[in-house]
């Protein structure tokens, strides 16, 4: 058995154990300030961090939108040119099919058409070869008649022979209008 000898006198041990209190909160508090201060330092670097993370992202995404709204505006720029082209082709461009179908019922029997041009101006140059003089005449008084052509010229080579004859008709068409 052991025995325990307490030599301190009550008012002795309370105030060790008093002291032993104390330099234990004392030791509590200190730990406790020290992880404040520790924490406190770890949260404002990760603030300071992601406010800086924030304002990279910031100014790379308003650079990207720059980049991207230049890149859109350059196509937008570019789609326009080509719509413009494609405007102005529409407007120079003249049915010509629908010149030859009204031509072409002016053309008598026993007419062959070696050559047609016709131009933006509405100029048209015809030539051919007819089986007679009438037939040449024929045409030429269809062309004159028609009212979608004026200034009929024929020179008198036209006429100066009976059969065969070769014939060269130099004309305006008056109702060119654009397709639309």
């Amino acid at each position: 058995m052991l025995v325990t000898v307490n030599l301190l006198s009550p008012a002795k041990k309370r105030d060790l154990r008093n002291s032993l209190v104390m330099a234990y909160t004392q030791t509590m508090v200190s730990l406790l300030f020290a992880t404040a201060i520790l924490v406190a330092g770890t949260l404002v670097s990760v603030r300071f961090l992601i406010k800086n993370n924030y304002e990279n992202l910031q100014r790379q995404s308003a650079s990207a939108a720059s980049e991207e709204s230049t890149n859109i505006m350059e196509n937008i720029r570019q789609i326009n040119a080509f719509l413009k082209r494609v405007e102005s082709t529409e407007a120079a461009f003249v049915p010509w099919a629908d010149i030859l179908e009204e031509i072409a019922p002016l053309i008598p029997r026993g007419v062959r058409l070696e050559n047609l041009t016709l131009d933006k101006d509405g100029n048209i140059a015809m030539s051919g070869l007819a089986e007679t003089r009438d037939d040449a005449l024929a045409l030429l008084k269809n062309l004159k008649e028609a009212p979608f052509i004026k200034d009929v010229l024929s020179p008198i080579s036209n006429i100066m022979q009976k059969q065969n004859v070769n014939f060269d008709f130099q004309m305006k068409y008056v109702n060119l209008k654009p397709a639309l």
